[in-house]
């Protein structure tokens, strides 16, 4: 915070005005915050007693948003910077390995993904008749495949299931980023909040 204030204070003497912004370079060593806790939190994923990495979020913002109001260097405050949200098909050199493909890694973002799809069609039969597929359970859901088919022009996933996949990611950025522009919002009224477009 310190750091932080010389910085801003700096920044006033010359004129310049700062977008603050929570930056999730690899987060830290925390398993629990690496694998998706970071973005979807505990709840209702995690059952047992663990850290609420939303509400962790929110309170770093309401602390920050309260230190910085009314500040005449800060410009706004961001969300996110080069964030790791449930991608999607990357082109090289970037392109991940097929089973990475669209996740988050850990559990937690598979398990919120199979629970999208069953909020929308209410049961694996309806999922199997609008994708194609054959699943059992939810538990077989897999993560979208976005290799492509050059000859036959098509992704190996069922179109339906990558548009259901793509309001997938929709629903978790919004699920993430509400509840800190909330809090943002409530601690300090008199800065913008604005939307890094670095998503990976």
């Amino acid at each position: 915070l310190e750091n932080l204030d010389d910085f801003l204070d700096r920044a006033a003497r010359h004129g310049i005005r700062a977008v603050v912004t929570l930056s999730e370079w690899g987060g830290s060593t925390l398993d629990w915050w690496n694998e998706g806790g970071q973005y979807f939190g505990r709840s209702p994923w995690k059952t047992d007693e663990g850290p609420d990495s939303i509400g962790m979020i929110r309170q770093f913002w309401r602390l920050l948003g309260e230190r910085l109001q009314g500040h005449p260097a800060v410009f706004s405050y961001s969300t996110c910077v080069e964030w790791t949200m449930p991608n999607g098909n990357l082109t090289g050199p970037w392109q991940p390995e097929p089973d990475d493909i669209g996740l988050v890694p850990g559990g937690a973002a598979l398990w919120h993904w199979r629970r999208f799809a069953m909020s929308k069609y209410g049961s694996v039969s309806d999922i199997n008749d609008a994708w194609g597929t054959a699943y059992a359970s939810v538990d077989e859901i897999p993560v979208v495949d976005y290799r492509y088919d050059e000859d036959e022009k098509r992704y190996y996933s069922s179109d339906a299931m990558v548009w259901d996949y793509s309001n997938f990611r929709e629903w978790a950025t919004m699920r993430y980023f509400v509840p800190q522009i909330e809090a943002i919002r409530e601690a300090d009224p008199t800065h913008m909040v604005t939307i890094s477009n670095h998503m990976r």
